[in-house]
């Protein structure tokens, strides 16, 4: 990834990570806006944040975000928008401004990945594992396929 702008979609009661899914309805015309606008402009990519507070002011945004990817995209009879989006990568925000369009962009950067040695990465493959076989064993909606789907992930900011 290169340094971009990119237009913010708020994330309210949903969380987005690198290399996880999440399904959206956006009702607001600021909101549809925005979606259009990463299609056309931004090959579907847009950041996603997840504010702290109901109705946040730009000073209280946060300064890291997801970049993430419009999957699929469908109008409801409502209205609505129903969007999937796929989380990219972890980035840096140096700042935000409200466009003429009505709805914020951000200039973001790429975060350098921490460097860490394989032995760590096997200590903390081993203790994933564990916890998520705990969680298995406890949640009545979780397969054991999660397993089999894991287990040749090498990338440990993946497995995450």
């Amino acid at each position: 990834m290169v340094e971009t702008n990119l237009p913010v979609l708020l994330l309210k009661n949903n969380i987005i990570f690198p290399y996880s899914e999440i399904r959206i309805e956006i009702n607001d015309d600021s909101s549809k806006k925005m979606i259009n606008s990463a299609i056309k402009n931004n090959d579907n990519q847009l950041l996603l944040i997840n504010p702290l507070e109901e109705n946040p002011n730009m000073k209280d945004l946060p300064n890291i975000g997801v970049v993430g990817k419009i999957k699929s995209m469908l109008e409801l009879s409502n209205g609505s928008l129903r969007v999937v989006l796929v989380g990219l990568e972890r980035v840096s925000i140096l700042n935000y401004l409200e466009n003429d369009l009505g709805f914020l962009e951000s200039f973001v950067i790429p975060i350098k990945e921490n460097v860490v040695d394989s032995r760590e990465i096997s200590a903390l493959r081993r203790v994933l594992f564990k916890e998520l076989n705990r969680y298995i064993d406890i949640s009545s909606t979780m397969s054991n396929n999660v397993i089999g789907r894991t287990v040749g992930i090498d990338d440990i900011g993946k497995l995450t």
